[in-house]
Parts: C-alpha cells; sequence; structure tokens
C-alpha cells in the first residue's frame, strides 16, 4: 500500500451484511462490474491522540491496526465530510515496530511519525494515549471493470467495546474502495446495489462513530472555557476586552495543531489571523488593562513574525502556481515551475523555525501566562467599568481618523511605504470595528465590510512589493544559474505589473470605506458617547 495516498470510498450504514453478501454473488456473469470474494479478516483497531486531541484538531484519526501475525501499522486519516455520497481522504501509513503502542508511534521514524511529532509537539507527544478500541470482521470483495482491477467492497461488523461505565455498540456498514476517481460505470453499481439491499449513507466515519459510542467530547467541539465570551449593549468595556481576547485566543489555540502539521495554508492564514486580533485587543484596550498585557503583547510579536514569514511564502507560492496554471506549457515550465521550486524550498526553512518557536519553552511560558490572564483576571481601573458604548467610540473615531490623514495623502506617485502606512491604519481600523460589531449591529457590519475590502487591496499590494523584494534577494544569492535568474525577474515583473493594477483600484475602494456606510456608523457611535 502506498505511503501517502488519497483514499476515495462510499460508506454505508447496513441493517444486515449478509444481504448485501448475496447481492453480490448474484449478480449476472456478464455484469459490467464484477464483484469476486477473496478474504475474511479480523481487523483490531487503536485509535490515540493527545491528551488535548491535538491529533482530532489538525484534521485527522490516528489509527493503529495489528495484525494477526503480530505486526502493526500506524495510519493517520484525513476527517473530510462525504460530498455526493463520496468520501476522499488522505491516508499516510507507517510499519510499527513493537506492539503498536503509543511509544512505538513517537518513535516512529517515517511519514506518521515525523507527522505526529510535529503537531504534538515534544511536551505533549508524551500524552499520547489510546482513546477506544474497534473491533471489525471484514468480507472483502473484489471489484473488476473490464477486466481491470476498480477496488474492493468490504462489508464489516464493526464492535466498539464499552469498558464498564459506557455500554458497547455495534455496527454494520459497507463500503466501497475504488482505485481511481468513480467511474460512471462504478456509481451506477454502487447506485444499485444501494437501491436493492437497502443501504443508507453513513452520516459518520468509525472514529467518529467510536467517539460517540464512547460518549467521548474532545476539545474541539466542546470548546476550552477561558471564562466569559458574551456581550451585550449594556457589557462594560473591560468585559469586551477579555470577551475578545478569549475568543481570539481560543481561536489561536484552535489553528496550531494543523499549523505544526506545516501543510495547511489556511490554517497558517487563521492562527495569524488570530494572533493579530490579540495583539489589536490588547493595543487598543491597553489603558484598560493590567500591566502584564503589554508583555504579553510583546511575546505575541515574535509568534506574530514567524506566522507572518510562513504566510508570506504561501501566498507567494499560491500566485505563482495560479500563473503556471493560466500560462503556456513552456512558460509554465520555463519561469513559474523553477520560482515555485525556490520557493517551496525557502518555505521549508521557514516552517522549520516556526516549529522550533512552537516547540520552545518561551512559547509554552507564553501560552500558560495568557492562560492565567484570562481566566484569572486582575483588578480592573474603574473605567473598565464603564459602558463599552461609551468608551468606544472615541478610540474608534481616533483610528479613523488616523486613517484618513494618512489615506487623503496618498496618490499613484506616493512610494510603497506611505501605503503601507496606511495599510496598517486600516488594519488597526478594521479589528477596532471587528470589537463592537455586537454593540451597533448593521452599521458597523456595513461599515466593516467596506473597511475590509479597503485593507485586503492595501494588504494585496503590500504583498506585491514584499514579493518583489524576496525575489530580487533570491537573485542575489551566489552561484544562482543563468535559468533560475531569469525565472526569478521574469516573476517579480509580474508582481511589478500586478501591484499597478492594485494601485488603480485603490481610489474606489478608499472612496467606499468613508462614504455612506462610515457616516451611518459615525452618527450611531457619537449617539452613544
Amino acid at each position: 500500500m502506498p505511503t501517502d495516498h488519497q483514499e476515495v470510498e462510499w460508506q454505508f450504514d447496513a441493517g444486515d451484511v449478509t444481504a448485501v453478501a448475496r447481492w453480490l454473488r448474484e449478480q449476472p456473469a456478464d455484469a459490467a462490474v464484477q464483484a469476486t470474494f477473496r478474504a475474511d479478516a479480523e481487523q483490531n483497531d487503536t485509535y490515540f491522540d493527545t491528551d488535548d486531541w491535538r491529533i482530532l484538531r489538525a484534521g485527522y484519526a490516528l489509527r493503529v491496526r495489528r495484525s494477526a501475525a503480530g505486526g502493526a501499522e500506524a495510519t493517520l486519516k484525513s476527517l473530510h465530510a462525504a460530498e455526493k455520497g463520496v468520501r476522499q481522504r488522505r491516508e499516510i501509513n507507517e510499519a510499527l515496530g513493537g506492539d503498536g503502542s503509543a511509544s512505538d508511534i513517537a518513535a516512529a521514524p517515517g511519514a506518521v511519525g515525523q507527522r505526529v511529532r510535529a503537531i504534538a509537539g515534544p511536551r505533549r507527544i508524551r500524552a499520547l494515549r489510546a482513546i477506544f478500541e474497534v473491533h471489525t470482521r471484514r468480507s472483502v470483495y473484489e471489484l473488476t471493470c473490464g477486466g481491470e482491477p476498480a477496488g474492493e467492497v468490504d462489508l464489516d461488523s464493526t464492535d466498539f467495546p464499552g469498558d464498564g461505565a459506557v455500554p458497547g455498540a455495534v455496527m454494520q456498514r459497507v463500503e466501497v474502495e475504488v482505485n481511481d476517481p468513480p467511474a460512471h460505470t462504478i456509481r451506477a453499481f454502487v447506485k444499485r446495489m444501494r437501491k436493492a439491499c437497502g443501504l443508507r449513507d453513513a452520516a459518520l466515519s468509525k472514529f467518529e462513530a467510536g467517539l460517540n459510542a464512547r460518549r467521548l467530547q474532545p476539545r474541539e467541539i466542546a470548546g476550552e472555557d477561558f471564562g466569559p465570551t458574551q456581550i451585550d449593549a449594556d457589557s462594560a468595556v473591560g468585559d469586551l476586552a477579555y470577551a475578545a481576547l478569549r475568543q481570539n485566543f481560543a481561536a489561536m489555540l484552535a489553528h496550531e495543531p494543523a499549523v505544526r502539521l506545516g501543510e495547511s495554508a489556511h490554517d497558517v492564514h487563521q492562527m495569524r489571523v488570530a494572533t493579530r486580533r490579540l495583539r489589536a485587543g490588547l493595543s487598543l484596550l491597553k489603558d484598560l488593562l493590567p500591566a502584564p498585557a503589554a508583555k504579553l503583547r510583546g511575546e505575541l510579536s515574535r509568534l506574530a513574525a514567524a506566522l507572518g514569514a510562513l504566510r508570506d511564502h504561501d501566498v507567494m507560492l499560491s500566485q505563482v502556481e495560479a500563473w503556471a496554471g493560466e500560462s503556456d506549457a513552456e512558460l509554465a515550465q520555463a519561469v513559474y515551475q523553477p520560482v515555485a521550486a525556490l520557493l517551496a524550498e525557502s518555505r521549508s526553512a521557514e516552517y522549520g523555525r516556526l516549529l522550533e518557536f512552537l516547540n520552545s519553552p518561551r512559547y509554552e511560558r507564553l501560552l500558560a501566562a495568557f492562560t492565567r490572564f484570562l481566566k484569572t483576571p486582575a483588578a480592573l481601573p474603574d473605567t473598565a467599568r464603564e459602558p463599552a458604548r461609551e468608551v468606544m467610540p472615541p478610540a474608534i473615531l481616533r483610528r479613523y481618523r488616523r486613517l484618513r490623514r494618512l489615506g487623503d495623502r496618498l496618490t499613484p506617485q506616493s512610494p510603497p511605504a506611505d501605503y503601507h502606512r496606511a495599510r496598517i491604519a486600516a488594519k488597526r481600523l478594521r479589528y477596532s470595528l471587528e470589537f463592537v460589531t455586537s454593540l451597533y449591529g448593521k452599521p458597523a457590519r456595513r461599515a466593516l465590510a467596506r473597511m475590509v475590502a479597503l485593507q485586503d487591496m492595501l494588504g494585496l499590494y503590500q504583498d506585491t512589493h514584499m514579493a518583489v523584494a524576496r525575489l530580487r534577494a533570491m537573485s542575489a544569492l551566489p552561484q544562482r544559474p543563468p535559468q533560475a535568474l531569469f525565472a526569478l525577474g521574469q516573476t517579480a515583473q509580474c508582481y511589478e505589473q500586478q501591484a499597478a493594477m492594485l494601485l488603480k483600484k485603490f481610489p474606489a475602494a478608499y472612496a467606499k470605506m468613508r462614504g455612506s456606510d462610515w457616516r451611518r456608523l459615525k452618527k450611531a457611535l457619537r449617539k452613544s458617547s
């Protein structure tokens, strides 16, 4: 079996798998899809995770399957839901030494062990533990289409053992796994089998069914409690501050396991955004928060820098790969593919630096300190007890005036540094508005949408200049072959053209930001204060 592959399958719940076996055996000899009994098998699986469910939070289930001969294999399987009845999930496998214990997984040198160690980190890997077992009796039928192997049908009777406090459960399931994206012939076969045998689309994977059977409620589902996060129109500004910080700290932690895995640009972006919002909240409300807030903001800046460096590479890779897909094969091979390879190499180095920081005692201290800060707030000044609807408007209006001072002076001839300063001002105003949308309702949401559009445009403009600078720096490295220098130079020109296009969009986005939506919010803010 390949070490890393995409599993494509249907999963059905069945009342009686013996009826499905009978239907398979009764298929006519000239049927387009043939099902041939291969073997019966016993499978003994144990699922593992850390004490804080990091594997699950990274989007995977970790399973160890032990064979009757005594060997064990670890599998990481992604938890994607079915789309139109078909589940497509990444499956990564590694043979284990020993009996497949948690320590065997933690020490495994291959594809699974490396990823589990990255997700868990050096401290949490010691908390890897078995969470439940699954015993399956499986009958396997090979599928052929036109005489060629097409996949298999697995008829499973699965037991989820109880533990005394929780009774066991039994499940009968039919799984149809195919070798390639399913063709019409296979789909028609599955449709006929489903109808003839009264099968139902499985709502849960075996892992999810096992969690339910054991009544397990991971924090990914329940959410760790850092304190109250609800606010209303009468909330004090101190309560607003802590609610926003708690929400974003929880969001940051939720994305950390997938960021540790290093394969999800989306999670890197979301963790970075949560970190930025934390820093923005600590800055905006610094006069209302106790002294430790300033130190926490400084420590968060180190995390933000490491996440930002990786995010910049993800953005560049995505753009270069998009240009490669839009260009002809010759241009893609000569320009974009070589640049993508160089960026991927540089991204790998940035990922290593980020992982080193996430594994450091300094990061552990940051998490512990922030948790204490949120769960046991220190005494706040009297101003923190004032209504948020009265305190927040002056801070928001100050940030708006700052953006206007910078934005009104911008022209097509302004240097990128001036646009960068306006972007930072727009970002700070955006996060301020995010904190108060629940207080001011529709006017705040509409103004926020305009602010997001402006900040996104300015962010893309900044990204283009950062990309050009990075490409120029890569070109300056010694011993670059002429082909690489040509590719880097051509890609830099593409970014410069993109920057010019974005610059033309600024006046319209800026005018919309300060238009009627902002005036309505400004009226609501002044009425409150």
